[in-house]
């Protein structure tokens, strides 16, 4: 019951929007932005933010396989650039 007063209050609209402000600040967003994608630093500071808030077991786990996936993708970029500088500067 709890759960439907705070929808009918309007209470967890309020949760939402406050939360995704915070989000897009801590992605600096900003209106110019449009079409460049987000760094890893700044898809892992989404996932992180996701994390802070409430989570039932399930969610948590899901925003910690993304977690892992989007470290695993930043890593192996680096990994791309790291062999291009070392073929750069052998030859």
């Amino acid at each position: 019951m709890l759960a439907y007063a705070r929808l009918y209050d309007g209470t967890v609209a309020v949760d939402y929007y406050r939360a995704m402000d915070q989000v897009e600040a801590r992605m600096a967003l900003t209106e110019g932005a449009e079409g460049v994608p987000p760094t890893g630093g700044q898809l892992l500071a989404l996932v992180d933010a996701l994390h802070d808030g409430t989570l039932n077991d399930t969610q948590r786990e899901t925003v910690h396989a993304l977690r892992v996936g989007i470290l695993a993708l930043v890593e192996q970029e680096c990994r791309a650039i790291a062999s291009k500088f070392q073929r750069a500067c052998a030859g």
